[in-house]
């Protein structure tokens, strides 16, 4: 077991892990898809409590009256910049009082999204982490005497969980990583534990990119320590990051989102905003959709703050 003060997180195989008041349990997973499970636990409570410091001084700044001739320098412009790319203009170019008024409540929004999502991690819930999908079986156990008919298969995952069950693999979206596209997704089971919790499976895919570089997989605190190369895309950081697919999926829990779950909306190519140039296109043309959008938020939390990054 590995104990991370830093962020009164502990995580072993098997084990309960901790999360302030979100609690964690990985089952089927590696040593080593543990130890990158374990700097992505990390990696998601430093960058989001950044990116609310980080816009808390970005309403200050905004409120304080700065007009278009005012300078705003160092992290703040690197702030604001990353902002704008992602949900749209909030201070360049809005010289009229009803623009500014807006461009600060998109702000305020923004924050408190990110506070709620800050208050989901405290509030005691359950989710249960999956390293493959090797709890999907075509064929029932033999003692249970059960025949399965496609699309039928059996839910292998312990019966306090929810598990031991016939489902219908297209009918809720279990047993989606042989979609080659596909890095992690998060489904609602029901249980007779928790009264239904969060499960969220990583998919082989995921944890192969990484092992092909693992450059960017390790903790976040090292990973700004390092000299990356000019113009690094903020695409390949997250992709070799697991801390982006578990903020992404995390934001569509509707128990850590309060009630309020972040979507995955649709851009004008009519494909999910996904990565830095969809969800900068959706910020510039649909910035309310960008403010619901859950790769938006991943960058801005992740990419945008913790790397200080905009490229």
């Amino acid at each position: 077991m590995k104990f991370l003060s830093s962020f009164r997180l502990f995580l072993a195989v098997d084990f309960l892990a901790l999360v302030c008041g979100l609690e964690m349990s990985p089952y089927g997973c590696s040593p080593e898809e543990t130890n990158v499970l374990d700097a992505a636990y990390g990696a998601v409570n430093y960058a989001l409590m950044r990116a609310i410091d980080r816009t808390e001084r970005l309403i200050y700044i905004l409120e304080d009256d700065y007009g278009p001739e005012d300078e705003i320098l160092g992290f703040d412009r690197s702030t604001l910049m990353v902002f704008e790319a992602i949900f749209g203009p909030v201070y360049f170019g809005t010289d009229q009082p009803a623009e500014r008024e807006r461009g600060i409540a998109i702000v305020h929004h923004i924050q408190d999204t990110l506070r709620r999502y800050d208050r989901g991690f405290e509030a005691p819930s359950f989710v249960e982490l999956r390293c493959s999908e090797d709890w999907v079986l075509a064929e029932a156990p033999e003692e249970m005497n059960i025949d399965l008919i496609e699309p039928e298969a059996w839910d292998d995952r312990p019966a306090h969980l929810g598990g031991q069950v016939i489902f219908e693999t297209n009918a809720n979206q279990r047993h989606r990583c042989e979609d080659s596209d596909l890095y992690a997704y998060k489904l609602w089971v029901p249980d007779s534990t928790y009264g239904g919790h969060d499960l969220l499976v990583f998919c082989p895919s995921t944890f192969a990119r990484i092992w092909e570089d693992p450059s960017y997989s390790i903790s976040l605190r090292e990973l700004r320590s390092r000299q990356l190369p000019g113009h690094t895309p903020l695409d390949d950081i997250c992709d070799g990051n697991l801390a982006c697919s578990m903020i992404h999926e995390l934001t569509h829990s509707d128990v850590i989102m309060e009630g309020e779950p972040l979507y995955d909306e649709v851009g004008r190519d009519n494909r999910p905003a996904y990565g830095w140039v969809r969800i900068t296109d959706l910020g510039w043309h649909y910035p309310e959709k960008a403010g619901s959008n859950a790769d938006s938020y991943t960058f801005y939390i992740l990419g945008g703050f913790a790397l200080l990054s905009s490229s």
